[in-house]
């Protein structure tokens, strides 16, 4: 499952970044790859935005289930 990021500049770090990596393949059961807008191609960066499904953080915390079958209908 490749999911795009986006973390609140003074808590980017690699231990946030390995931490939610860990909670979302616990969570999925699923190999997680984790990729940030910074990071993304400049030739196919502007492709992938456009198909990105945005799932805010208040979704994660209030609500597992849901962030489960959003992220299941995505891959």
């Amino acid at each position: 499952m490749d999911l795009l990021v986006d973390i609140r500049q003074e808590k980017k770090t690699f231990q946030n970044y390995l931490s939610i990596v860990y909670f979302l393949e616990d969570l999925f059961e699923n190999k997680v790859d984790l990729i940030t807008e910074q990071s993304l191609s400049k030739h196919i960066g502007p492709n992938i935005l456009e198909t990105v499904e945005y799932i805010s953080y208040d979704t994660v915390k209030t609500n597992i289930p849901e962030l489960r079958s959003c992220l299941k209908f995505i891959q």
